[in-house]
């Protein structure tokens, strides 16, 4: 569902799939819009049922440089509800993730794109993700296309 509530956000309510680190299936309830100065606002919160609630805010904002040459900065923080070593986020924040992406339009529908970025896990998450084997903090190297109808 996609319910506009005011001319620049809307209203957003669905369902979620993961496959790793184990199966599971959440409903998604988030909000989808533009704040003043061009960021893009994305949050979302997703409830469990195992009594928890995760939720994600991103934003993002689009400095063009030349007409079809454009910086994209983007910055996104997950929060857990509750422990969750099965699933690995901790309570508090779970993962810290930003990163800046060049991409050049062809067109308006496609982009190829480069980019880096960083991605950190503090707290609890930490903890489970260092159990796990798994590595807390990483760099990101992007490569990738934007795509649209």
């Amino acid at each position: 569902m996609n319910h506009a509530i005011c001319p620049w956000f809307r209203l957003q309510a669905g369902g979620r799939y993961d496959r790793e680190p184990d199966s599971h299936s959440q409903a998604v309830l988030g909000v989808q819009g533009l704040e003043p100065y061009m960021f893009k606002i994305d949050a979302a919160a997703f409830p469990f049922n195992k009594g928890d609630l995760t939720k994600r805010i991103e934003a993002q904002s689009d400095q063009r440089i030349t007409q079809r040459l454009i910086l994209q900065a983007k910055a996104e923080l997950s929060r857990s509800g509750k422990d969750g070593p099965e699933r690995r986020p901790g309570a508090g924040i779970a993962r810290v993730e930003a990163g800046l992406r060049l991409r050049y339009e062809l067109a308006r529908e496609f982009a190829p794109y480069g980019g880096i970025g960083c991605e950190a896990r503090p707290g609890d998450t930490a903890d489970f993700v260092r159990i796990a084997g798994a590595e807390t903090d990483r760099s990101l190297l992007l490569l990738g296309q934007r795509t649209w109808n």
